[in-house]
């Protein structure tokens, strides 16, 4: 007798759907993360100086101000919270912009969000013109999250949203 007609039909059918429900409660397990990403990065924004010159042939002098756009560095924690088929990130201060400083306990909702097994894509609009895109590499932990105004980059750890408080 063959060992393959051994096998019954519905042993089958309930291993294959054992295995179906075992991997299925593995990638819902992995798709529902907290993460707290620390690093560093940089934003636009101007810098306003004071100008003094002589003018020699009207035997002056000569005051007034230039401004010129700079990256100005930051140090930072940004949140993001992965659920299944949708994700939000919380951004460091330090990258809002200055009319929305009121806005830093607000979760901005990740758009275009593609989960892979060794990535996590996305963009969030902060506003209508600053749209980053966030890509977290899921096996170093590391986050880029940037656009023309700033950037930010660091290393995210998993938050057990359970844990018991530290004080």
């Amino acid at each position: 007798m063959n060992s393959r007609s051994s096998i019954k039909p519905i042993e089958s059918l309930l291993f294959c759907l054992s295995l179906l429900c075992l991997s299925t409660t593995s990638q819902a397990e992995e798709l529902n993360l907290s993460l707290k990403c620390k690093g560093s990065g940089t934003v636009s924004d101007t810098e306003t100086t004071f100008k003094n010159s002589r003018n020699k042939s009207e035997h002056s002098k000569e005051f007034g101000t230039e401004q010129a756009m700079i990256k100005r560095p930051f140090e930072g924690v940004m949140l993001v919270e992965i659920h299944s088929d949708k994700g939000q990130v919380k951004i460091p201060v330090g990258m809002l912009p200055p009319f929305q400083k009121d806005e830093a306990s607000d979760w901005f909702p990740i758009h275009d969000y593609k989960i892979t097994n060794t990535e996590v894509t996305g963009e969030v609009k902060i506003n209508f013109l600053n749209k980053p895109n966030l890509r977290i590499d899921r096996t170093t932990g590391t986050i880029v999250f940037a656009s023309g105004l700033n950037e930010f980059s660091g290393e995210c750890e998993k938050v057990d949203p359970n844990a018991k408080p530290l004080f």
